[in-house]
């Protein structure tokens, strides 16, 4: 352990920044687009008058969508905040639960209406806390199945098991001329 380098440690901001994931975007109207989502910031008009048509990088956490990071691709290290536009359902949102939601949407309008995607979302998550409890259910039925074909088999062993004891003390041993026989003390 002598000759070994300690070990890094990392702050959380910085562990939260390398686990960023990288879009590139237009800002238009002091807003960027991705993701059919939008995030506002007060310097996101002074990033895009310095991109000249060009896209700006944005880093966004794939756990919760409610904020951003956006930088000029000529100072990728020196990202701004940006906001969600629609707190209510972009807070907390994660990347897969927003594009199930999509997909849900696009299979069922009436019932995922994203006229009011916060309610779409509260929606998507109760179906998916019963369908975990669904699933629990049905581990639980099968592991009790289980257990209890466990509990089956091992009587039916044991039984076995003894039958077949009674069942060699009444076999006659005649050992073949090409082998050596182990027989017990007593048979010899």
């Amino acid at each position: 352990m002598r000759n070994r380098l300690p070990p890094e440690k990392f702050t959380d901001e910085a562990l939260d920044a390398l686990c960023r994931k990288v879009a590139r975007s237009k800002i238009t109207n002091g807003r960027v687009h991705f993701l059919c989502l939008s995030w506002t910031g007060p310097n996101l008009p002074e990033i895009n008058a310095k991109l000249n048509g060009s896209k700006a990088i944005c880093y966004y956490d794939p756990t919760d969508l409610g904020n951003i990071w956006v930088a000029h691709p000529d100072n990728p290290h020196q990202p701004v905040r940006a906001f969600a536009t629609d707190p209510e359902y972009q807070n907390g949102l994660t990347l897969t639960e927003h594009e199930n939601l999509k997909k849900r949407a696009k299979l069922d309008s009436v019932k995922y209406d994203m006229a009011e995607p916060h309610l779409a979302l509260l929606r998507m998550r109760q179906e998916t806390d019963q369908e975990y409890e669904l699933m629990q259910e049905r581990i639980k039925h099968i592991r009790k199945n289980k257990d209890a074909g466990k509990k089956n088999t091992k009587q039916k062993m044991k039984s076995s098991l003894n039958n077949t004891a009674t069942d060699i003390t009444t076999i006659d041993i005649v050992p073949s001329p090409d082998s050596i026989s182990n027989l017990p003390m007593d048979h010899l």
